[in-house]
């Protein structure tokens, strides 16, 4: 789903925001693990408190911002999503070319592309510029960027 322009122009000063990064699940044959498939619950789990707790002290409305890679960000987008939170999904390229570079395992694939039909996604390299919103809260201009780690 492509973003639309009334939501790029959205007024979100009156809402607070969680901000998510979180390590991808590792692939398989991963030499030194960091984020196991076998510790995928357990995650979900501390991924729920922690929003749940970050929402309790918040009045108003509250919008998540995560990439979507598979492991913590979609722990992280499907926990807000069972909230009931406002989600924004920052990619750095379409979501058809993002999956081909980070998905190994199709159930997480299929869990990116369901999030992705339901909620509205920002391609950074469209953009020459953040949202409106984050210039009024950040003060300041600065171009949205993502990196890319190789996997060890």
């Amino acid at each position: 789903m492509e973003i639309s322009e009334a939501y790029r122009n959205k007024d979100m000063r009156s809402s607070d925001s969680i901000l998510f990064i979180g390590h991808m699940i590792d692939r398989p044959g991963r030499v030194n693990p960091r984020f196991p498939p076998s510790a995928e619950g357990r995650a979900a789990e501390l991924i729920d408190a922690a929003v749940r707790q970050v929402i309790g002290k918040l009045e108003g409305g509250v919008i998540a911002t995560s990439g979507a890679t598979p492991g913590g960000d979609i722990l992280f987008l499907e926990t807000c999503e069972r909230l009931g939170v406002d989600i924004q999904i920052c990619l750095p390229e379409r979501h058809e070319r993002f999956s081909a570079s980070y998905f190994v395992q199709e159930s997480w694939r299929e869990r990116f592309f369901a999030l992705c039909e339901r909620h509205e996604v920002m391609w950074q390299t469209e953009r020459s510029s953040a949202p409106p919103y984050i210039h009024t809260l950040l003060g300041f201009s600065h171009r949205l960027r993502s990196r890319h780690r190789g996997y060890t």
